[in-house]
């Protein structure tokens, strides 16, 4: 995982990154 995706959206949930990624 990427702290920088998670700053960027943190409004968007772990399992949504996980989607994304």
């Amino acid at each position: 995982m990427l702290p920088i995706f998670t700053q960027l959206k943190p409004q968007v949930p772990v399992v949504q990154m996980h989607q994304l990624m």
